[in-house]
């Protein structure tokens, strides 16, 4: 069943009094929301002119109205709870062009918005997919692949999800165990340990202590450095053998020894980790959540929250996997169930959760990658980590250089822009074909994801009309590339007028907004006032617009009907008629397009 939530407006979010032709304005707003979608309807004056874009930081959609006007206005608000869209601002950029903020709880690609054009009555449409997934790769050396993807559900919302595929050379020499500090008293950033070890890469570990330390099995080469919490029962550990077996069973410790809960032998363990619950067995779901104490009678580790795991696939390969929300807060992310899934789709053969909540951290060549697209939070200190260690030659990118064709172009309605990419690894060798690299910008629109061939990759930077300075990232593993395009305003191409009456009887307050043809104000330009038909003049002959595009002057002792003409740049001349409203002056002679 579809909810419905109505946007709040005390006498109309847009209106005016005089409401001249050309211009729009509008009259009602009508949201519709779906399980995995969201319809705003903007019931129209006349057919809308508009521009839009997203943004990341903070996850916006803005949207541009053009030749729209506005009056007195209300606050608007959303009566009722979405978790995708969360309120609706407002505010006019001039006296002639409106702007409006729709605020989302996370970010959605461009691709998932899709704003149009309805006639008979005119309406904006915009309308929001909250479902999505968006996925690339980077490898890092030939035997370690990274994955991310983000994704958005009506169920979970917003998640990102890394992982890291590790073949071992050998069978286990290619991961291993780091203690924070080096002993098992202690806790410091999973960033630290990965560091200190020097590790290609890692997650965070098991259980700690709150005094520091873990509280959970560690082997580290053969030796016993931590047991497994005495007052609970066996939970889920991983080890490796002496003779390279991998092992996931339920471990715990009874008159100083171990023992398997499965009844195998743990007697020659080379490396191990202790966490829980088990997620799968022989890739069936099989959680263990409330036998090993995790469940409500115990830790309690079963509500939503980030998520870290261990797997091991069907070919031996080993998977470790972070699971972060937006804003990487303890209520975001999946439940126990909802991981376990998401591991049996993956086609993982056994898995079991390591420790999660804010301890959830992924670390790749240095850089923290688990991070949600929102606000960050300070990195958990934990008691071990898991590493990943590889010394064999790294094909990661290294580089990225992202090349537009200017530096500075001149606005124009609809305009676009191809941009370059060169990506490379630490040797200068272009990185594999169909490496993922994601991209972003504060303004105009972009793919979200493109891939390279031989090293390169290309991509369209769209809609950037709007003046201002267009910042434009890609972001290839943790390679990032940024790139500064100045947009200017074009030449003047379009003049409005904002009039009413002033105090004394026959005086008019002139505004005077100049344009050009995207609706970018136009600074520092002359413009000329002269009488053409009526009794009253302007108190200045001669006008400069601001950096806001806009001047002002006062007709005196005039009344309504008056005539004048505005002289923009070399010889263009538009005309207006004195009658208090908003109005867009008609080009009387020159041409605007040649206006300088």
């Amino acid at each position: 069943m579809k909810r419905i939530i109505k946007l709040l407006i005390f006498a109309g979010l847009f209106f005016t009094m005089i409401l001249p032709a050309g211009a729009n304005q509008v009259k009602a707003f009508r949201y519709h929301l779906g399980p995995d979608s969201i319809r705003v309807v903007m019931e129209m004056g006349s057919e809308p002119e508009y521009s839009w874009w997203i943004t990341q930081n903070p996850p916006a959609i803005h949207l541009v109205l053009y030749r729209t006007v506005q009056g007195k206005e209300s606050d608007a608000k959303i009566s009722g709870n979405d978790d995708l869209l969360t309120s609706v601002d407002s505010s006019p950029k001039n006296f002639y062009v409106q702007y409006l903020r729709f605020n989302l709880k996370y970010r959605l690609p461009p691709d998932a918005v899709n704003i149009w054009k309805h006639k008979e009555p005119d309406r904006l449409v915009i309308d929001l997919n909250r479902a999505y997934s968006i996925s690339g790769s980077w490898r890092l050396t030939p035997r370690v692949i990274w994955n991310r993807t983000e994704q958005a559900t009506s169920k979970l919302g917003y998640l990102m999800i890394n992982s890291l595929m590790v073949k071992p050379s050998d069978g286990t020499g290619i991961i291993g165990v780091g203690l924070a500090k080096g002993n098992t008293q202690s806790r410091e950033k999973t960033s630290d340990i990965v560091k200190n070890e020097g590790a290609l890469a890692g997650v965070n570990g098991g259980f700690f202590n709150s005094a520091g330390g873990p509280a959970g099995l560690i082997i580290k080469d053969g030796r016993l450095l931590s047991p497994p919490a005495s007052r609970r029962p066996a939970r889920t550990s991983f080890g490796i053998t002496d003779d390279k077996k991998v092992l996931m069973d339920r471990i715990g410790i009874k008159d100083n020894k171990l023992f398997c809960i499965e009844s195998r032998d743990w007697s020659k363990i080379n490396m191990a980790m202790g966490g829980g619950p088990r997620l799968l067995r022989d890739g069936k779901v099989c959680l263990t959540t409330d036998a090993e104490e995790l469940g409500k009678n115990g830790n309690n580790i079963t509500r939503r929250a980030p998520r870290t795991a261990f797997g091991i696939m069907p070919d031996g390969q080993f998977l470790m996997l972070t699971v972060n929300g937006y804003d990487n807060g303890r209520k975001e992310g999946m439940l126990l169930e909802e991981l376990a899934e998401y591991l049996k789709n993956l086609g993982v053969k056994d898995a079991m959760g390591l420790d999660g909540g804010t301890s959830t951290t992924m670390v790749v060549q240095g850089e923290v990658v688990s991070l949600g697209r929102g606000i960050p939070k300070a990195e958990t200190k934990v008691a071990d980590a898991l590493l990943v260690f590889d010394e064999d030659v790294l094909k990661a990118p290294f580089t990225i250089k992202i090349e537009p064709p200017d530096d500075a172009i001149t606005a124009s309605p609809g305009a676009s822009m191809k941009f370059n990419i060169t990506v490379a690894d630490v040797l200068g060798r272009p990185v594999e074909d169909d490496t993922a690299v994601f991209l972003d910008s504060d303004m105009g629109r972009v793919a979200t994801v493109v891939g390279t061939k031989n090293g390169k990759a290309a991509f369209t930077l769209d809609d950037i009309g709007a003046a201002g300075l267009y910042h434009v990232t890609a972001t290839c593993g943790t390679a990032v590339g940024q790139s500064c395009i100045s947009v200017l305003p074009g030449e003047p191409q379009k003049l409005a007028a904002n009039i009413s009456e002033a105090g004394k009887d026959g005086d008019y307050m002139v505004e005077l907004l100049l344009c050009d043809a995207a609706f970018n104000p136009v600074p520092s330009r002359l413009m000329l006032i002269e009488p053409v038909e009526g009794k009253g003049k302007p108190d200045k002959a001669e006008i400069t617009t601001g950096s806001d595009g806009t001047a002002g002057f006062t007709w005196l002792g005039g009344e309504s009907g008056d005539v004048f003409n505005v002289t923009v740049g070399n010889g263009v001349v538009m005309r207006c008629v004195v009658s208090p409203g908003v109005t867009e002056l008609p080009i009387v002679s020159g041409d605007a397009d040649g206006a300088k």
